[in-house]
């Protein structure tokens, strides 16, 4: 997670530590820690899935960062997991086919259907891949 003052702009950008919820408790979350005001220098994320931070900001600040979804199951057969809360665009379906023609293969040690869905399944992850995960890019300068 990164944080700036959104009247100063990103080009004030500072880092932010990221700490398990148990350690920002026992540290942040008694006494005179607790309305302490200033500009956000840690994070945690809190047992209901919330964020929390240490100093209470004292002015508006603009918090950037990345986290990762759990996985929402698909039980019913009008489940879809291209819906809002799954977000799996309708090109990758196949994926989830594949995955299960792999468990099959390997259940039922049926080697031509496990061969078959992990080079299709390969092929589909690595557009996922492409499609999802951030570019990567070169760092600037050490000096």
């Amino acid at each position: 997670f990164r944080v700036f003052l959104t009247a100063t702009g990103q080009s004030a950008e500072q880092y932010i530590e990221h700490i398990e919820y148990s350690e920002f408790r026992d540290d942040y979350l008694f006494g005179s820690f607790l309305t302490t005001p200033g500009l956000p220098r840690v994070i945690t994320t809190k047992p209901d899935h919330s964020l929390a931070m240490w100093p209470v900001p004292d002015a508006i600040y603009t918090i950037n960062g990345e986290y990762y979804k759990a996985p929402t199951t698909l039980s019913a057969d009008a489940d879809n997991p291209a819906s809002t809360a799954n977000g799996l665009p309708v090109r990758f379906h196949m994926l989830i086919v594949y995955k299960a023609m792999m468990s099959y293969g390997g259940y039922e040690s049926a080697q031509e259907v496990y061969e078959r869905a992990q080079t299709m399944e390969t092929r589909d992850m690595d557009k996922l891949e492409d499609w999802g995960l951030p570019k990567a890019s070169m760092a600037g300068p050490l000096c």
